[in-house]
């Protein structure tokens, strides 16, 4: 078994790499988030010896929307989490999933500006919004 593709380390959801396996048996693929599993399932590969793992970052979009709405607050508490990817119960990588719709072709490992846009129309007076991640320590200076 070789694994080909795997989602980066810090991902968006709506740009998530999917899982590229190479393998000649049947694995199990498997899932936690928040120390649940979330997903556990078995995979045949094809006639070509792979397996492939598709929409993963949509998966993983539903599993932090769940999250993000629980109960009946309407207040977002987090956007992100760390999901968990196991194959044949070992874990291959931990990904920090930012919950994302937007088609971008930016990386979200470095501390990418969440509201890109290539082109931008501002008024005078108009309020603009911001978002980034930011891990603790660090700082960005903004100049208006």
């Amino acid at each position: 078994m070789n694994v080909i593709q795997r989602p980066l380390a810090k991902e968006f959801s709506a740009t998530m790499k999917d899982y590229i396996i190479d393998s000649d048996t049947v694995i199990t693929f498997s899932v936690k988030y928040n120390n649940k599993t979330i997903l556990d399932e078995e995979y045949v590969p094809d006639a070509d010896f792979k397996i492939h793992v598709r929409k993963l970052g949509k998966f993983c979009q539903q599993a932090l929307w769940g999250e993000w709405c629980t109960g009946s607050s309407l207040l977002q508490a987090s956007a992100a989490g760390i999901f968990e990817f196991y194959i044949n119960d070992s874990l291959d990588i931990s990904s920090y999933v930012l919950f994302c719709r937007m088609q971008t072709n930016k990386a979200a490992a470095p501390a990418a500006w969440l509201s890109e846009v290539n082109r931008k129309i501002t008024r005078p007076d108009s309020k603009e919004y911001a978002g980034t991640v930011i891990v603790p320590g660090q700082t960005i200076q903004v100049t208006v």
